[in-house]
């Protein structure tokens, strides 16, 4: 069976008793599990975490050829149709593929999916937040405190960096990265990799300067953000000194 982190009381922490949590699986210190949310391995989860009610992590890719499903035999099913618990360990309670892990104090809200990956690990870093109906496809990378509005959808292969801020609807096609710092408007369809800290929204989503909300944020004045402004209109970059500022607030 799966390896769930007990407290010093041998209580089962925060894992709902209607969740499936399946081998391969470890969940860390502090972390909740909704109802009837399915966790297949293998998976790692860190601490702290909140999973919310109907979340779904670990299946596999939407490549009918590689699930599970597509590799028994249909005799297995003839022989085995009164044995639920061969089935049933044979589909779900086996790990499969290159596995999901979840870094610390990540929120995944209800009704989420994350798939896991083909040729290596689906990511979800630290202080992540997947608002509702969040869609992470196979293989995808996502940084630390990267923000995901209800019902975005990441196609496999995909990296979001981190600080990066994805709108409502949001529809990223399969391979594209996203910087560091961005903020992608609500509604938009990402076709194309974008550069840290800017702004873009669409349909196709086109370039529309820098995300300035997040630099105020980062404490910039209004004078750095006007400099700021003028160096990435010039040089279509932003200085490597704020790409740096980021990697440093990423390993504080």
């Amino acid at each position: 069976m799966s390896e769930i982190i007990y407290d010093e009381e041998d209580h089962r922490l925060g894992v709902h008793r209607t969740a499936f949590v399946a081998s391969g699986v470890r969940i860390g210190r502090g972390t909740v599990v909704g109802p009837n949310s399915v966790i297949l391995g293998p998976c790692v989860i860190g601490d702290n975490c909140w999973i919310g009610p109907n979340v779904t992590i670990g299946t596999t890719a939407q490549d009918i050829d590689n699930m599970i499903v597509g590799h028994i035999p249909n005799y297995y099913f003839d022989e085995n149709l009164d044995d639920n618990g061969f089935l049933e360990k044979y589909l779900w309670d086996s790990p499969q593929g290159k596995g999901v892990v979840v870094g610390n104090n990540t929120i995944i809200r209800e009704n989420s999916a994350i798939q896991q990956g083909t040729i290596k690990e689906t990511y979800i870093g630290n202080n992540v937040f997947l608002m509702h109906k969040s869609h992470i496809g196979h293989d995808v990378f996502v940084g630390d405190s990267v923000s995901m509005a209800p019902s975005t959808n990441i196609a496999g292969h995909c990296s979001i960096f981190e600080l990066a801020n994805l709108g409502m609807a949001t529809v990223v096609h399969q391979r594209a990265k996203i910087g560091a710092g961005c903020m992608i408007g609500m509604n938009s369809t990402v076709t194309k990799d974008t550069n840290p800290f800017e702004l873009w929204y669409g349909s196709p989503a086109r370039n529309h300067g820098l995300n300035t909300r997040l630099l105020s944020k980062m404490l910039f004045t209004d004078q750095d953000i006007k400099d700021l402004q003028y160096f990435y209109k010039k040089n279509k970059k932003m200085p490597s000194f704020v790409v740096e500022y980021i990697e440093q607030m990423k390993d504080s």
